[in-house]
């Protein structure tokens, strides 16, 4: 439990895996963005590179996608993430999440594994770029 939230944080275990099922359901992201404003803006997705391209206006049809706070502040970068088995325990830890305050959500980035999820993010991203 985190002293922060008070929310069992119980992530699927492979933070980086390609295609992230469990038991054939898709799994959901709780992502943290910081905006090019510095602010950070917190969400959850099935698709989380669809869902920072789309914050970024970078998915086809996205002009108008992306959450109206990050439109202006765009380019965003993806931060944090954490996988959820279903979209209940996503939505509760994005409640919590949220009603951290910025040093508490800077603390959580900071305290996380981040940097190795987002190389391998990364690396997804550029093998879905050469796959196209």
């Amino acid at each position: 439990m985190t002293e922060a939230t008070g929310l069992q944080v119980d992530p699927v275990s492979d933070p980086v895996a390609d295609d992230r099922t469990y038991d054939n359901v898709k799994s959901w992201y709780l992502y943290i963005v910081r905006c090019n404003d510095g602010s950070l803006y917190t969400g959850i997705t099935t698709d989380l590179l669809r869902r920072v391209d789309e914050h970024n206006g970078n998915h086809t049809g996205s002009a108008t996608r992306g959450a109206a706070y990050t439109r202006g502040r765009r380019p965003v970068a993806l931060v944090y993430d954490e996988i959820w088995h279903n979209r209940a325990l996503a939505s509760k830890r994005e409640w919590a999440v949220k009603k951290l305050s910025r040093i508490d959500k800077l603390k959580l980035i900071e305290n996380s594994q981040f940097h190795d999820i987002q190389s391998s993010v990364e690396r997804s991203r550029v093998k879905h770029a050469i796959r196209k």
